[in-house]
């Protein structure tokens, strides 16, 4: 677990890198009305089969596993939106140790 004074540097890591390249801030962008129609609104279930497809293509576009995001999304559901910091700092750790995302390196 990185220190507590580093979690704010890998979080704007993170956040950078997402909206880096046009086809990940358009998952991000999608993700995120999807995100707001099921949460904002009544979940129909085609709100939630579009959420599905949205959540399927951000994981691949950031190259995470669907099963880890949903069960982001799951536990901040589950305990408030609150906990979404700790959370993906907490599975951002995890994937790390397994291989599933990567380091910074520098500039390439």
């Amino acid at each position: 677990m990185p220190s507590p004074s580093a979690i704010p540097a890998v979080a704007l890591w993170s956040f950078t890198r997402l909206l880096a390249s046009p086809q990940t801030a358009a998952s991000v962008l999608r993700w995120t009305s999807a995100w707001r129609g099921i949460t904002l609104n009544h979940p129909t279930p085609a709100r939630i089969a579009v959420f599905k497809v949205a959540t399927r293509n951000l994981a691949n576009s950031i190259q995470v596993p669907y099963d880890r995001i949903m069960s982001i999304v799951a536990d901040v559901t589950q305990r408030g939106a609150h906990s979404l910091a700790s959370s993906a700092q907490d599975q951002f750790g995890r994937a790390t140790q397994a291989g599933g995302a990567q380091q910074p390196q520098g500039r390439r």
